[in-house]
């Protein structure tokens, strides 16, 4: 059923000049997605994931100063570097990490928003040839950053604590970490059970259990308790711990075949009064002062 406007309002629905500017970006040299029936059109990443960006991009302008550092890990293809940017006027450093070097016109264009590129391997026990020679490090010294962020990354990684470490070193005392993930608590994961399917969250032949290239699959889904654990584990201090309910493929009609965002009616009975059950969760975590 479509999301009433009172259950949107709690869902955190994208503001209309978002949309617009997500509608009037240029297409991008790195911003495509694979076919989909789901799509009238070819549509960009940022348009195929506008609902997740916005809440990204809610998450980390509350906590960043406007000219503040921010280091986005995992950032390709730059979505909330680019927000931040162009959308949001961001006057501080970014910069932005991938999992190889860019082409010389990508890096250009990425350097005419002033976004710095690094490549880094946040996987580093993973033996990848296309990480070969990379380091598990971000280019700055000890405690430069006030905000780092891996937005749904850290289900593609078999081992993020040398990442989160690494993201503590380059965190001021007070800096905030903000990462996000797929919940593994989700309405979803309940659906699939009740409906007997064979997984919990995905087909293992579309998992990184079989399927091991250039791009990883999530390899696990982690819990609100799973995340906070680690995080605790690199060294940070949890600050809080929310959560949403993501619409991909959604809002933009002509572009979309079901542009609408819609819930099954038990679904949304539970994700609005119960966000634990939501889709994504987004954790806070700071290095202690």
């Amino acid at each position: 059923m479509p999301v009433p406007p009172e259950a949107a309002a709690r869902l955190g629905f994208p503001p209309r000049a978002f949309i617009d500017w997500v509608l009037s970006l240029p297409r991008l040299p790195f911003d495509g997605v694979g076919p989909s029936e789901d799509f009238l059109e070819p549509p960009s990443f940022y348009m195929a994931q506008l609902h997740r960006h916005w809440l990204t991009l809610e998450a980390v302008r509350r906590h960043l100063p406007h000219d503040g550092f921010l280091v986005d890990l995992g950032s390709y293809p730059f979505g909330i570097p680019i927000a931040l940017r162009d959308f949001c006027l961001h006057r501080g450093r970014i910069a932005a990490s991938a999992i190889q070097p860019l082409p010389p016109e990508q890096s250009a264009l990425l350097r005419g928003y002033g976004i710095e590129h690094f490549a880094a391997d946040l996987d580093p026990h993973v033996v990848d040839e296309t990480t070969r020679g990379l380091e598990c490090r971000i280019p700055c010294p000890d405690g430069a950053a006030d905000l780092v962020l891996l937005a749904h990354v850290v289900e593609h990684l078999y081992h993020p604590l040398d990442i989160l470490r690494e993201a503590l070193r380059a965190l001021r005392p007070g800096g905030m970490l903000v990462v996000t993930t797929q919940n593994a608590r989700q309405v979803d994961t309940f659906d699939n059970l009740a409906a007997g399917h064979p997984f919990l969250h995905q087909p293992v032949a579309s998992s990184s259990a079989m399927v091991m290239g250039h791009w990883r699959g999530p390899v696990r889904f982690f819990t609100a308790e799973d995340m906070e654990t680690m995080l605790r584990a690199a060294g940070f201090d949890v600050a809080a711990t929310e959560f949403a309910h993501c619409f991909y493929h959604a809002f933009l009609p002509g572009h979309f075949a079901r542009p609408e965002p819609a819930l099954a009616g038990w679904k949304l009975d539970i994700v609005v009064p119960h966000p634990q059950f939501r889709n994504t969760l987004t954790v806070f975590a700071q290095r202690p002062a």
